[in-house]
């Protein structure tokens, strides 16, 4: 017992560690595993080499830094708020709507129908365009939702649609059309000839998402002045409705009125709907004509060999005038007046075409037709699609009687070569004062003044006067 005891203390002493933490039991073990490993001829002759070379050998433990856990409180908040709103998303209900019975209570409904986002999609898969079935079930939860939020708002919107997706290099937009129940009153300055909300370039409001888990932000109301700058424009949206719009020319705007511009280029180019959907209210605004839906009774659509040409679809959408980036005119004092009708965006006449009028009459350089048809499968359940040509990305479906019109793109314009931006203003020329020749005495305006030379100053002592001065300075 007294032997482990002595034993217990001897062991203890050789593991007392040093300042480097290196013990001689550790020393000691480290030489005999190496005398083991290398098993010398005379051992006990090799011992304080070896001794010497493990001791020289020996690592000094370095003190490591201590790692920060990982942060995942900000990746699960991030993940569980998005949980929450799909899971939120997924509990919206529509609201139920009773069944009328008047003919003309049918026809008001048309517009105050739910978002058909779902149908639409299916639709649109026949034109090789698809954002996903479970995108499109959860876009269409998003406008169900955005249309019980905005009745709460007191800022109802109607006919909601999925207007498309524009692609961003940083985010994407997805793009919902509507209309306001009851257009809000604006004040912006009358010099900028903004049309009013509900009428012309305005008449549809436009929210935006970069993804449908998000919430919707309303772009702003279209000036003249952006749609007509935009036109020189060509650039990549980033998917930050603030971030500014670099480049020539300049677009003092945000991206988001940028967008606004564009969409309003798009839809009022290429929104064609089958002839026969469609009638002018004869009893409306010459100026503003107003479209009435026919209901499914009093509906009778082009067949699909009609659709597969121009003839079987129509613009119901004005183009928009160049010349003055709205809808209507605007009379300037002197404008004469042959200059008031400008062609339209894609337009190559003097007038743009009537509301209505078929695809015949479209045209833009260089392109020899600005759109191409398809017919897909026979019969009842043939499809039709039209391609626009000029807005590369922008189809519109007909299937029985349900179509849509739908974009998906970057948001620009068919270009035949390389892009090259816009020339700057030439220089100004300089200003020439005019000079009546016949009058000798004028003199001319321009010419750099001469200031008299300053007097010299009077040396102390001096009694001369101002002539010896003078006298000295025309000897100098």
């Amino acid at each position: 017992m007294l032997c482990f005891i002595e034993f217990e203390k001897a062991k203890a002493y050789l593991k007392q560690a040093d300042a480097k933490g290196i013990s001689l039991y550790d020393h000691l073990t480290s030489v005999l595993l190496k005398l083991n490993s290398s098993r010398p001829a005379d051992a006990l002759a090799e011992f304080e080499a070896i001794s010497l070379a493990v001791k020289s050998t020996a690592l000094t433990p370095t003190a490591l830094k201590e790692i920060p856990p990982y942060q995942v409180d900000s990746e699960r908040t991030k993940v569980l708020a998005l949980v929450d709103r799909i899971t939120e998303l997924l509990s919206v209900v529509p609201i139920p709507r009773e069944e009328p019975q008047d003919l003309e209570q049918k026809k008001a409904d048309l517009l105050n129908e739910e978002p058909q986002i779902m149908q639409d999609a299916a639709l649109l898969e026949w034109a090789g365009v698809s954002i996903g079935r479970e995108e499109a079930y959860k876009l269409q939860c998003a406008v169900t939702s955005l249309v019980q939020k905005q009745a709460e708002k007191d800022q109802a919107i109607i006919s909601p649609r999925f207007f498309g997706k524009i692609f961003g290099t940083n985010a994407d937009y997805f793009i919902i059309e509507a209309k306001f129940a009851t257009n809000p009153e604006i004040k912006l300055d009358p010099s900028l000839n903004v049309e009013a909300p509900g009428i012309g370039v305005n008449e549809f409001v436009y929210f935006v998402v970069n993804h449908p888990e998000g919430e919707f932000t309303q772009l702003p109301w279209l000036i003249p002045e952006q749609l007509q700058t935009a036109k020189l424009l060509r650039k990549f949206f980033t998917g930050d409705l603030n971030a500014p719009v670099t480049g020539y020319p300049r677009f003092p705007w945000s991206e988001a009125s940028l967008l606004r511009a564009q969409i309003a280029r798009i839809s009022h180019s290429c929104s064609i709907s089958p002839r026969g959907y469609y009638t002018l209210d004869e009893e409306g605004d010459e100026e503003n004509p107003t479209l009435l839906r026919a209901t499914d009774d009093e509906l009778e659509l082009p067949t699909a060999l009609e659709l597969a040409t121009f003839e079987g679809w129509t613009h119901h959408r004005r183009y928009i005038l160049n010349k003055f980036g709205r809808m209507t005119p605007v009379e300037k004092e002197g404008d004469d007046d042959d200059d008031n009708d400008d062609a339209g965006d894609d337009d190559e006449s003097d007038e743009p075409p009537a509301l209505l009028s078929s695809l015949e009459e479209d045209k833009a350089k260089p392109l020899k037709k600005m759109w191409i048809y398809r017919q897909t499968g026979k019969g009842v359940n043939s499809a039709v699609t039209a391609s626009n040509l000029n807005w590369p990305g922008f189809v519109a479906v007909s299937k029985g009687k349900a179509w849509a019109n739908c974009y998906v793109g970057f948001g620009h314009k068919f270009l035949s070569g390389l892009y090259t931006p816009p020339q700057p203003p030439p220089i100004q020329q300089e200003f020439k004062a005019p000079i009546d020749e016949d009058d000798e005495d004028q003199e001319d305006p321009l010419l750099e003044q001469v200031d008299p030379l300053p007097k010299p100053e009077k040396a102390e002592g001096d009694e001369g006067g101002d002539d010896s001065d003078a006298d000295d300075s025309d000897d100098d």
